[in-house]
């Protein structure tokens, strides 16, 4: 963006301070004053030694100091030093001359305040010119700088007083800087692709009265770019924006228009809000892929449910903008977890739920049933948001139990073994292993014949305090007051 205008000016005023002196010898007042200071030194022999050299010497100094004025074009200041000097200080031989060369001075100084004003105004107008062609022809705002530099300079030649013509020189040049700094804005915008914000530069131009007109309103409107139509709508707006969303490898370019399309959009009609939360779903949905590619499937499963969540209410069609695109992600990061196990890939247009239905009837008949329960849990990372509960939460919860009771029986503990395997039975499921717990059972049996009995009875154990707590709690509570006909006192302290 462009640089503060008082940062540039800081260059303009070394231009101005490095000018030579000897700009300024050829002056006729400086001649005129440099004649008459010479005049009174010479009045004064070098051996004198009175008050009159001194006198002359202290008149010669304040000379000097008009002079240096003079030479600095301190015009003002000039002219004050010299209708203020009074005349006694003047060597009494001199004093005539000192009259006619005084107001000759005065003379001289008005005649350069009127030419440096005129100077001034020439150069102002060069620069209302110099900047008008400038602004209609620039394709970079660092062409403005040589522009910005000259308004500097030229503000610091401000001439004195409160004139009408001073006034309006000075509107001039600071009509020239705002038109800079609004088109230099206006050429940065452009050059980022923001085109609602660089016309928005333009359109600031356009309404601030303050400022000295140096472009037209045709000018300025020539400069406009072409924009479309803001939706003003959410899915319109998301229609737009994800237009080239097409594979999970598009998605920063996606991302990318979704913040273009905030930096532009009306925030009056709620399409800024819906967007930033689309934003904040492609930021997962890009996570989620990078992820994916790196191998880090879990990560990958949690930005996608994440993401699911988030945008749940934004379709299009009845479908959500990106739902294809989370299929693609979860594809590729469930199959990722599948191979860890067997190499089973997913057949061109099969559903999620299809494959994954077959990557665990494949696992089922290896026996892979850790696996089975490592796919299961990253699938329902995905498919929990969806379904409102765990997809595979009774048959995942059989499967550890299963995997429980042949821990149990390697332990050679045939009652804790006993209990898992029958747990698993009475689940019902696609991918619940009942074959494997019966089969598990019948070894148990065969090997601890006592155990059945033995579970038998712990169980009909169980179920008799299980009755007898049930009955407790069953019986109507009993409530003792003091006095009571038929009842116990329990309070025998308070009396009948």
């Amino acid at each position: 963006m462009l640089h503060s205008l008082n940062a540039r000016l800081f260059f303009a005023v070394i231009a101005v301070c490095v000018l030579p002196c000897s700009a300024f010898s050829d002056d006729a007042a400086v001649t005129r004053l440099h004649s008459f200071t010479e005049k009174v030194g010479a009045s004064v022999p070098a051996s004198d030694s009175t008050g009159r050299a001194a006198s002359a010497h202290s008149v010669m100094s304040q000379f000097q100091a008009i002079e240096g004025s003079l030479k600095q074009r301190d015009y003002e200041r000039a002219r004050q030093s010299i209708s203020s000097l009074p005349l006694y200080v003047i060597p009494p031989d001199l004093q005539g001359e000192w009259a006619d060369v005084s107001k000759a001075l005065i003379a001289d100084i008005d005649k350069s305040i009127a030419d440096a004003r005129e100077l001034l105004r020439k150069d102002v107008d060069q620069l209302v010119n110099d900047v008008r062609s400038v602004c209609l022809s620039a394709k970079a705002s660092p062409e403005f700088d040589p522009l910005l530099l000259r308004c500097g300079a030229l503000q610091l030649r401000r001439p004195s007083g409160q004139d009408a013509l001073a006034q309006r020189l000075y509107e001039k040049v600071s009509g020239c800087s705002a038109t800079l700094e609004h088109m230099a804005r206006f050429l940065d915008f452009r050059a980022k692709g923001f085109a609602k914000l660089a016309n928005n530069a333009l359109r600031e131009l356009v309404n601030n009265s303050t400022n000295f007109p140096v472009l037209s309103v045709d000018d300025i409107k020539s400069k406009m770019l072409p924009i479309e139509e803001a939706p003003t709508n959410l899915r319109d707006a998301l229609r737009t924006a994800l237009e080239g969303l097409k594979t999970p490898d598009d998605l920063p370019a996606a991302l990318e228009q979704v913040r273009k399309m905030i930096a532009t959009a009306d925030s009056s009609n709620g399409v800024v809000q819906g967007l930033r939360s689309e934003e904040g779903s492609l930021q997962l949905l890009k996570a989620a892929w990078e992820a994916t590619k790196n191998g880090d499937d879990q990560s990958a499963l949690q930005s996608l449910a994440a993401a699911q969540r988030s945008d749940s209410s934004i379709s299009m069609d009845g479908q959500p903008f990106h739902g294809p695109i989370r299929q693609t992600i979860m594809h590729e990061a469930l199959s990722h977890s599948v191979h860890r196990y067997i190499p089973i890939d997913s057949a061109k247009g099969e559903t999620l739920e299809s494959y994954l239905d077959r990557a665990l009837d494949e696992l089922s008949k290896k026996q892979e049933f850790a696996g089975m329960l490592d796919v299961m849990k990253n699938a329902e990372t995905w498919l929990e948001p969806n379904m409102g509960e765990s997809t595979f939460g009774l048959q995942r919860a059989a499967i550890e139990r299963f995997l429980a009771g042949r821990r149990f029986e390697t332990a050679d503990d045939p009652l804790a073994a006993l209990n898992e395997y029958r747990f698993v039975m009475t689940v019902t499921g696609k991918h619940v292993p009942i074959k494997e717990a019966q089969d598990g059972l019948e070894r148990v049996k065969q090997k601890h014949p006592e155990a059945l009995t033995n579970y038998e009875g712990a169980v009909l154990q169980e179920l008799h305090a299980l009755r007898e707590q049930m009955q407790i709690q069953a019986q109507p509570m009993q409530i003792y007051s003091p006095g009571r006909p038929g009842r116990p006192n329990a309070y025998p302290h308070l009396g009948p």
